[in-house]
């Protein structure tokens, strides 16, 4: 952990440990959910990905740097 002698953590860490939290407690509550649900969930990300596709694509490429726009669509 970045924590100075005066165990003041940096914001980074900070972000970073609340986001882990919140991830940890999301787990938490999505296995509570049975197949169906599951399901339903996947499949509205899903649609709710389809408007984005390109946006992704193009955000997958500038990220890393590697890849072809074209086929990152495909694959979003």
């Amino acid at each position: 952990m970045n924590a100075s002698a005066d165990n003041v953590v940096s914001p980074a860490v900070a972000e970073v440990n609340s986001l882990v939290e919140k991830g940890l407690r999301s787990l938490d509550e999505f296995r509570k959910l049975n197949q169906e649900q599951i399901d339903y969930i996947v499949a509205k990300a899903s649609i709710a990905a389809l408007d984005k596709h390109g946006v992704l694509a193009m955000h997958a490429v500038e990220e890393t740097g590697r890849g072809v726009f074209e086929d990152k669509a495909t694959k979003n």
